[in-house]
């Protein structure tokens, strides 16, 4: 079955597991990813998206921009990628 983008991105937004039908943009619920490329997490109950848009000045492609920006309404924050390391994630997760 064939899923749109954005029913991938309510799936994180609930924490439910989901891909799209190429595998482009999937979920486990707690992690949202644009091809191998991690866009978003869940700290908490809160879904933090990483801002790989020009924007950002972190451009990577067109349909990762697509991505962040489909995701965006759903994410109760957007950061600059830089967030997604390691350490930054540890502190938040204690």
């Amino acid at each position: 079955m064939r899923k749109k983008n954005i029913d991938i991105i309510k799936s994180w937004s609930g924490n439910q597991p989901a891909s799209s039908y190429n595998g482009n943009l999937r979920t486990d619920g707690k992690d949202l990813w644009s091809y191998n490329l991690k866009i978003g997490t869940t700290v908490g109950m809160s879904k933090i998206l990483a801002d790989y848009t020009a924007k950002s000045n972190k451009f990577l492609s067109q349909t990762t921009s697509c991505h962040v920006n489909k995701a965006s309404p759903y994410a109760d924050v957007k950061v600059h990628p830089t967030f997604f390391t390691q350490s930054d994630l540890d502190k938040i997760r204690g």
